[in-house]
């Protein structure tokens, strides 16, 4: 009885796991640059209960029998698919068609990768450098942040 109980609840936790990822999915519908997700399901160790033998009869008994031991969550996908380009009227906003990141520098120093291109031009002491929506400093291919320093903006005015 304890077997089907557990295999039942096993069933419900991994099922409840889905249902916060399809949410999570759906509140997400309208976010720049969100990637869908999905759960996959794994089965959990089978107990054998009766071999492949043969009957008192000396008749083959052609398969076992097995009992499985429930589910669990083996992993949670993302889907890095192309998203609609949009158009916007913004000059530093970007789009990337195929693969690849953006990346940009975190509070903390670490190096972070979106495929968000909205991008906007924020005054620092060095210059003007080129950020994201949640105000990261945009990188170049080397890892260096993009900026433009002051002199440059004067003249262009």
């Amino acid at each position: 009885m304890m077997r089907a109980l557990w295999s039942a609840a096993s069933g419900m936790i991994a099922q409840q796991t889905n249902v916060d990822t399809i949410s999570n999915n759906l509140a997400n519908v309208n976010t720049t640059g969100y990637k869908s997700q999905r759960a996959e399901f794994k089965t959990l160790l089978y107990q054998n209960l009766q071999t492949e033998t043969t009957t008192a009869n000396g008749e083959n008994k052609p398969v076992g029998a097995q009992v499985g031991l429930g589910t669990r969550i083996a992993a949670t996908n993302t889907f890095y698919t192309q998203g609609q380009m949009q158009a916007s009227e913004n000059d530093t906003d970007f789009a990337i068609e195929g693969e690849g990141f953006f990346s940009v520098r975190g509070d903390d120093g670490n190096i972070y990768y979106t495929r968000n291109g909205s991008f906007f031009w924020a005054l620092g002491p060095r210059g003007t450098t080129l950020c994201n929506s949640d105000g990261y400093p945009v990188l170049d291919s080397n890892g260096n942040e993009i900026v433009l320093p002051n002199a440059c903006l004067a003249a262009a005015l």
